[in-house]
């Protein structure tokens, strides 16, 4: 493999020499392999960059460098966006997941500006959650593998599986210990992994289900999770140590020691087949083992052994445990001030990760270590004092109990000082949380409010182009034909006055469209009669009884007001003729002080509340109404019709639409 990466190198660098015309003296620089012509070349480079990345990331990270500049002074929009997601990867891969989220962020924004680019989105996306995953910072990875979600269902065209997003999106979610979100993307990620037949990633949601069940203390399920693993592992020989692993820590946890060990022992011993984590892991769950069984020596070995890898990998977590068993081993072993380092160092790990609770009490072995010290000390100074003056031996006495007492009061102090930080960080936490929970909820609600608007408007402009093509447009093709016609009629009088007679049923139909837009009667009579003709008219059909009321008149709008006041009502009215199946309507229309209410009650078919979902139509009036911070109230139940009622304050609403 190693050889056809050179040779795959060596070409590149040909390539370059060759476009660039150099002769065969030049010397070959990854850096500078770029002709200045041809795109092609660009996107061969990057092919061989990818071919050579394991074994060469510096040399790769090198021509996507040079991709990058070429496909700028080419305007080639997929080799920068390109060769800036290569960089962030090669920076990922070496833990360096800052630089990789900037350089995925700068493809994101160029890819989000070129729609031809939008295929990319979602992997980019997928990549900044695992960067922010990787630093524990849980929330951005969830809101960007969320995203990574929303674009795949805007470009199905991407190459990234929709399960692998929904795989990677439970992970925050465990170390976040919300467990039912996390099985609740599992079982989706699982379900999408059986529908494209992907295996690997079925097994994988399987090993992570068994992780759940297990951090849940449901040991039985959790084991079930991980021998499905195992057993689809063997059938398309992937690789199953990771669920062998945790079917070892299941076995520790239920005190079969002897299984346990046996299991992650002959695990461990597969070093070319076994991740970094999972020697981690491993590693700790035997020294855990052998400190329960007292074998403190052995204990020792593994618990240091996985302390050092894990800070390697740079996990708090696990170096937190680590710690924290070493200082039980050293406890155990009268080793009280290794015993209080590792304990301190526990400590602090969990303090940087606002942990709410210390599992380990650091008092202890500081009396136990400090007694040990002053008893030495003592020792040594009642020989002294005996030999002395035998009438000193009351005194001592008097000094060793102030002296405790006192030793006694400090750590008492520093216990109440700890506790208070712990309480502090709490409250902090749930107070941030609160907060995010606010902000996102009034994002939300601003988002809602932004549809509906938009829906609305929407709505009205492809009313007034259907009527500007069906009506306008047409009467206007028609009269363009009999005007090109004028020299081919047998009497031009005939021909003028039919010409005119189109031309005035097409002013007719421009008045028309501009009455819709606002209404003649509405201008020249106000709110309260247009909304009487209008309800007058449906009444005259005959399928409809309408009545409609006024209280507390007169009041006083601006126009403005008065056309989303008859619009509004128009759109109630229209629901009812359209869904209700009614009869009998009653519209009342009141001001009371500074507030207008727009009621509408029918005698129609109804809905319950309880079960259905309010239509499309309904939940945009909603929207549209609460958009002009206005109020609404929807109440229906089947066969018994259904009552909206709508409040708005008149100086709110005619401040909204000024």
């Amino acid at each position: 493999m190693r050889a056809y990466q050179l040779i795959m190198l060596l070409s590149c660098l040909i390539l370059y020499t060759l476009a660039q015309g150099q002769d065969n003296n030049t010397a070959f620089s990854t850096s500078n392999y770029l002709p200045s012509r041809d795109t092609a070349i660009i996107r061969n480079a990057m092919t061989i960059a990818l071919d050579i990345e394991t074994i060469y990331p510096d040399s790769a990270y090198m021509i996507y460098q040079r991709t990058f500049k070429e496909s700028i002074e080419r305007n080639f929009d997929f080799g920068i966006a390109n060769s800036l997601r290569r960089m962030g990867d090669l920076k990922a891969k070496r833990e360096d997941f800052v630089t990789a989220r900037l350089f995925y962020n700068k493809s994101i924004q160029y890819c989000m500006t070129r729609p031809s680019l939008g295929f990319m989105l979602p992997n980019l996306f997928n990549n900044v959650g695992i960067s922010y995953q990787n630093i524990g910072q849980y929330e951005n990875a969830i809101a960007a593998y969320t995203k990574a979600l929303q674009t795949k269902d805007q470009y199905p065209g991407t190459t990234l599986e929709k399960s692998a997003v929904l795989l990677n999106l439970s992970g925050p979610f465990i170390s976040l210990r919300q467990y039912k979100s996390a099985n609740r993307y599992l079982d989706l990620a699982a379900s999408e992994a059986l529908k494209q037949n992907d295996n690997k990633l079925y097994q994988e949601a399987l090993e992570n289900k068994g992780c759940v069940a297990g951090l849940q203390r449901d040991y039985q399920a959790g084991k079930k999770y991980f021998e499905e693993s195992i057993e689809i592992s063997e059938r398309y020989h992937f690789n199953k140590n990771t669920a062998l692993i945790n079917i070892g820590v299941i076995d520790y946890l239920q005190k079969d020691y002897d299984t346990a060990l046996s299991i992650l022992l002959n695990t461990l011993s597969k070093t070319d087949a076994i991740s970094k984590t999972d020697r981690v892991t491993a590693l700790k769950t035997i020294g855990e083992l052998y400190l329960t069984e007292k074998k403190y020596d052995k204990a020792e070995g593994y618990l240091l052994q996985a302390l050092k890898e894990s800070r390697g990998l740079h996990q708090p977590e696990y170096i937190a445990e680590c710690s924290g068993f070493l200082a039980n081993l050293y406890k155990e072993t009268g080793n009280f001030k290794k015993a209080i380092q590792f304990q301190d160092s526990y400590m602090q790990i969990k303090d940087s990760l606002n942990s709410i609770e210390v599992s380990r009490n650091v008092n202890t072995l500081e009396i136990n270590y400090r007694t040990a010290q002053k008893d030495k000390t003592l020792a040594e100074q009642q020989l002294t004092i005996v030999k002395q003056q035998n009438g000193m031996k009351a005194m001592a006495l008097w000094i060793l109990a102030i002296g405790s007492a006192l030793l006694l009061l400090l750590i008492t102090l520093l216990a109440v000082r700890h506790m208070y930080r712990n309480k502090q960080v709490k409250l902090n936490q749930q107070l941030y949380h609160q907060q995010q929970a606010e902000i996102l909820l009034r994002q939300q609600k601003e988002l809602e409010l932004l549809k509906a608007t938009m829906a609305g408007e929407e709505k009205e402009r492809e009313r007034i182009a259907r009527e500007l093509h069906d009506g306008i447009g047409g009467m206007l093709a028609a009269t363009k034909m009999k005007v090109s016609t004028r020299q081919t009629m047998v009497d031009p009088d005939v021909h003028k006055e039919q010409i005119l007679a189109m031309l005035t049923a097409t002013a007719d139909e421009v008045r028309k469209t501009a009455h819709n837009l606002m209404p003649d009667v509405l201008i020249k009579n106000g709110l309260e009669n247009a909304l009487t003709i209008y309800c007058d008219a449906i009444s005259s059909a005959g399928n409809l009884q309408l009545d409609i009321d006024f209280q507390g008149m007169p009041y006083h709008l601006s126009k403005a007001a008065e056309l989303v006041i008859y619009r509004i009502t128009q759109e109630l009215i229209q629901n009812v003729i359209k869904h209700a199946d009614a009869t009998v309507t009653a519209v009342l229309i009141k001001k009371l002080k500074n507030k207008f209410s727009v009621i509408v009650e029918d005698d129609g078919v109804g809905f319950n509340n309880d079960i259905l979902h309010e239509g499309l139509g309904l939940q945009n009036l909603r929207f549209r109404v609460l958009a002009l911070q206005g109020n609404i109230e929807i109440s229906s139940s089947l066969g018994k019709g259904t009552l909206v009622h709508i409040d708005f304050d008149i100086e709110r609403l005619q401040d909204k639409i000024a």
